[in-house]
């Protein structure tokens, strides 16, 4: 079913593309990710990384993304992809460290 499989992945790459130009929220963040989850679905690892590299860069991070994921099973044991991948997981634990010391501040830890 590769050709439902290329309409759908053109289909969220349209999407995608249309929150970035449009500056929604999902589109200065997540649409980034999915859009490096795609390329890497269809092959195309300069794109894949360009997005995660843009991804990498965005302000806050959460600790859902990363390497072993099967979204990203092409790259799991590329150079830059590893390297990517090890600054989301600093960004997150920075991000895990303010909050934990926010929430310590106000007596809710």
């Amino acid at each position: 079913m590769k050709d439902s499989a290329d309409c759908l992945y053109n289909k969220q790459i349209e999407y995608c593309d249309s929150a970035i130009k449009l500056g929604r929220p999902y589109g200065h963040s997540f649409a980034y990710y999915d859009l490096a989850m795609i390329y890497d679905y269809k092959g195309d690892r300069k794109r894949a990384l360009e997005n995660l590299n843009i991804f990498m860069n965005r302000k806050g991070m959460c600790n859902w993304f990363g390497v072993g994921k099967p979204e990203f099973s092409n790259f799991v044991n590329d150079p830059e992809f590893v390297r990517i991948n090890a600054e989301v997981y600093r960004k997150y634990l920075e991000e895990h460290e303010k909050m934990k010391k926010w929430l310590e501040e106000r007596g809710l830890l």
